[in-house]
């Protein structure tokens, strides 16, 4: 709902607009020009807010493959990504991830491909050890798991989390593989409705590690 009403609130102002001026235009006359170009405006206003709401479409997909900066991993995005550069820190450790991020204001949806290498000096992790890390630091974040399973995503295996937060307000997907010492991962997140899905689903579904470094 918020995004519907920031998506077309210039429509929905002007929209205001005229009804107010319709509903005075229409009492009982004090002065009978003055409210009948209350009614004109009023009327005015009334069909071009409609028409602009009309024409007020948010933009088509423009689904295209974009690959991480190693071309290890790759998506598709509705609308061209930006890259990000930024440094998590967990347990006194930093961790550089490099990110493509998309982020769709008029559904309330974020979108991000990312990498980060597994510090060194760590021993090879299992998939199963990479799963906890991962769920334990969502839960952490506020976030509680809704589902969980193993997946596989082109040439690397990996697993699925669906998440949520704020009593389901928010829902946040996450699909990793695990690549000789890197996680690959996309992020979806929305606190929009339910009918953004299908976006969210491919992109999802879109995630593949195209090849796998020697």
């Amino acid at each position: 709902m918020r995004s519907f009403i920031l998506l077309h609130i210039d429509s929905l102002l002007s929209l205001a607009a005229g009804l107010l001026m319709l509903f005075f235009g229409y009492r009982a006359p004090a002065q009978q020009r003055r409210t009948k170009l209350l009614r004109a405006c009023g009327a005015i206003l009334v069909v071009c807010s409609a028409v602009f709401f009309c024409m007020e479409r948010p933009p088509t997909p423009d689904w295209r493959r974009y690959p991480t900066s190693d071309g290890v991993a790759s998506a598709e995005f509705p609308a061209p990504p930006e890259a990000e550069q930024k440094m998590d820190k967990s347990d006194g450790i930093s961790v550089e991830r490099s990110s493509l991020v998309c982020n769709l204001p008029y559904a309330d949806v974020a979108l991000h491909l990312s990498f980060s290498p597994i510090p060194s000096g760590m021993p090879d992790l299992s998939d199963d050890d990479v799963l906890a890390a991962c769920r334990t630091q969502f839960v952490q974040q506020g976030s509680t798991v809704v589902r969980e399973w193993r997946a596989h995503f082109g040439t690397a295996s990996g697993f699925a989390l669906d998440l949520e937060r704020d009593g389901g307000k928010v829902r946040v997907w996450v699909r990793v593989a695990y690549v000789r010492g890197k996680l690959y991962r996309v992020v979806a997140s929305s606190a929009g409705p339910h009918d953004e899905d299908a976006i969210i689903n491919r992109f999802l579904e879109s995630f593949r590690v195209e090849r796998i470094q020697p």
